[in-house]
C-alpha cells in the first residue's frame, strides 16, 4: 500500500498491489455543507500516473480538482501533473521507500507556519515540530514501523523515555 499526499493539494496512496491513490486536501474544495476529500485510484505505471492524471483532469466535471493541481504547479496544470507524477514515480520505483509494501507520502505545499521569514524556514520548523510531537500522540507504534520525516526516522519512544526519567529507586 503506497500513500502520498500534499497538504493543500495531494495525498498519494497505494491501496493494493499495482494501484496508487491520489487524494486531495485543499481549502478551496471545502464547503459549508461538509468536508470534501476527493480521492482517485490509478494503476501504477512507469510514467508515474501522468497519463491517468491528465485524463482525469481533462474531465470538465473535475475543474475544481484541476484548479488545485494547477495551483500546485505554480499556475500551470502541466507542471502540477508533472510534480505529482514525479512523486508517484519516486514512491513506486525510487530508492527512498525501498521495497516497502505500504507507503504513505504527504506532500506539503504553500506552508505557512510559525513566524519565520522564509517558506524554507517555516517548512523546516514545521517538520522539526512534527518530529518531536507525533510520538507523543501515537503510543502504540510497533518498533518495526518505519516512520520518517524528511530523511530522518522518527522513534516512537517518547513515553518510554519519560518513564525512565520518572522512575526512581530508593535503597
Amino acid at each position: 500500500r503506497r500513500n502520498g499526499g500534499a497538504v493543500m493539494e495531494n495525498v498519494l496512496e497505494e491501496e493494493e498491489e499495482g494501484v496508487i491513490e491520489l487524494g486531495l486536501i485543499a481549502e478551496s474544495l471545502q464547503r459549508e455543507e461538509g468536508c470534501c476529500l476527493p480521492a482517485f485510484t490509478f494503476p501504477i505505471s512507469n510514467d508515474g500516473g501522468k497519463q491517468d492524471i491528465t485524463n482525469l483532469l481533462s474531465n470538465p466535471n473535475k475543474a475544481e480538482i484541476a484548479a488545485c493541481v494547477t495551483q500546485y504547479g505554480n499556475g500551470s496544470l502541466e507542471c502540477g501533473i508533472d510534480r505529482l507524477s514525479k512523486h508517484f514515480h519516486e514512491m513506486c520505483f525510487g530508492g527512498t521507500f525501498g521495497n516497502d509494501d505500504n507507503v504513505f507520502c504527504l506532500i506539503l505545499d504553500r506552508v505557512d507556519y510559525g513566524h519565520l521569514p522564509t517558506t524554507e524556514d517555516k517548512c523546516f520548523e514545521l517538520l522539526k515540530d512534527l518530529r518531536m510531537e507525533i510520538p507523543r500522540f501515537y503510543l502504540h507504534m510497533s518498533s518495526t514501523f518505519d516512520f520518517r520525516i524528511g530523511r530522518g526516522t522518527v522513534p516512537f519512544d517518547y513515553w518510554q523515555q519519560r518513564l525512565v526519567e520518572l522512575s526512581s529507586i530508593t535503597v
